[in-house]
């Protein structure tokens, strides 16, 4: 196993070992709609779920059934555990997220069926002012061409990021404004959590799936 994803591993499992370890599993409405095509049960509506619906901007959270997705998740109980931010242009979606792997500790581009299908749980957010889709498209291309690393250190005061840090700049690079509404605080470290973000109302859940199992 790589070295530092060995010394990262070891860093969110102290982590979730300060928080509570027994995880409190949310129970949520669900209808019968299934989308054929990428085996996820739509939650909370009776409208078919439609790729289109996400726009530019709209974030992403997601929660897999993983060793790593659980340790994040239980930080502060969330139903997520990671989170992109999405651009749609002209039908063309892909998701920007920060994510560490065996391979490669870096940004990452992927499309719908790419950054879900390990998901056992979507969520689609969409923030209550418009965004400048050239903007984001000039903000995101600054970050691939600048080859940004993903930080291991967690740390908000270096030129890494992680994945909430990630989404928290674009946005306050947009708007000039933190979307988180608090740092969370463990071992010295002050972090931007899953949890920080989604509590913030000036979100609005858009739809929410579940993996059909």
């Amino acid at each position: 196993m790589n070295k530092k994803l060995l010394v990262y591993i070891i860093l969110v499992t102290s982590l979730f070992l300060a928080s509570n370890f027994f995880f409190e599993k949310k129970t949520i409405t669900q209808n019968t709609l299934i989308d054929c095509n990428h085996n996820f049960i739509q939650c909370n509506t009776n409208k078919p779920f439609d790729l289109n619906i996400i726009k530019s901007g709209d974030i992403i959270f997601r929660k897999e059934n993983s060793f790593l997705s659980n340790l994040f998740s239980n930080i502060e109980k969330s139903e997520y555990s990671h989170i992109a931010i999405a651009i749609n242009i002209n039908g063309n979606l892909k998701f920007y997220h920060m994510e560490t792997n065996e391979e490669t500790h870096d940004l990452k581009i992927d499309n719908f069926e790419n950054f879900t299908k390990h998901a056992s749980k979507l969520g689609i957010y969409r923030f209550n002012k418009d965004i400048d889709n050239k903007k984001l498209i000039d903000i995101l291309n600054e970050y691939e061409n600048n080859k940004i690393e993903f930080d291991m250190d967690f740390d908000l005061n270096n030129d890494k990021l992680y994945c909430t840090e990630l989404i928290n700049e674009i946005y306050f690079k947009i708007f000039n404004e933190n979307i988180y509404l608090y740092l969370y605080e463990i071992y010295g470290k002050s972090g931007i959590t899953i949890n920080s973000i989604l509590k913030n109302k000036n979100f609005k859940e858009i739809i929410k799936f579940k993996k059909n199992d």
